[in-house]
């Protein structure tokens, strides 16, 4: 019966020592990877809103996470014929947390590149007496503010508000420009359970 006993405390101890461990277990570079999926809009004032969807990849910190996004959406600059526009765009978010609130705050610049298909242009094609119209490489930026909540261990929801430029100037004498209001909603997926980043 004694023997049992000390079997039984040894067991109960190796449990709680490997509950122990696992929560105060180092982050690896697994735990801090993270996926971003969202829909976005930019509202700029010359044409009407951009719309689409959104994918990211990053790596997160205590402080800051780091995400490679690529965005697509629709766009509209004569009312008439709906265009693409792609972006690939480096985000920065720096992370604010309180006391008894599962809320983090977020604060995000981004850089990036743009390209959009279909863009017109001034004059008329003398063949075809359609508008030109031209492919545009440019750049993005971005500046915005936000929420996370976190939903579980491994997903929390995302919004954001901000302010996104795009500029396109396929020559020296034409230059398109689409940047107004941002609005984005998505969530933010960990690899696995999340751990406590210490750095």
């Amino acid at each position: 019966m004694t023997q049992k006993l000390k079997l039984a405390s040894t067991l109960v101890f190796l449990l709680t020592l490997a509950q122990t461990l696992q929560a105060y277990r180092q982050p690896t570079f697994v735990d801090r990877l993270r996926i971003d999926l969202n829909g976005n809009m930019i509202v700029p004032a010359s044409s009407s809103a951009v719309i689409g969807p959104g994918f990211g990849f990053g790596f997160a910190t205590r402080d800051i996470d780091i995400m490679l996004l690529t965005r697509m959406g629709l766009y509209d600059l004569d009312q008439t014929v709906s265009r693409q526009l792609y972006q690939g765009l480096l985000r920065a978010d720096i992370k604010f947390r309180f006391n008894n609130t599962p809320l983090i705050l977020l604060a995000g610049i981004g850089f990036g590149a743009s390209y959009g298909a279909d863009l017109s242009r001034p004059g008329v094609d003398s063949v075809t007496n359609l508008p030109l119209k031209f492919t545009g490489i440019g750049q993005t930026f971005e500046l915005s503010s936000g929420v996370l909540f976190p939903l579980n261990q491994t997903i929390a929801a995302t919004a954001r508000l901000g302010y996104a430029s795009t500029s396109f100037s396929p020559d020296s004498t034409t230059s398109v420009s689409i940047g107004g209001p941002s609005l984005e909603i998505g969530v933010r997926i960990a690899f696995g359970p999340t751990v406590e980043l210490n750095y």
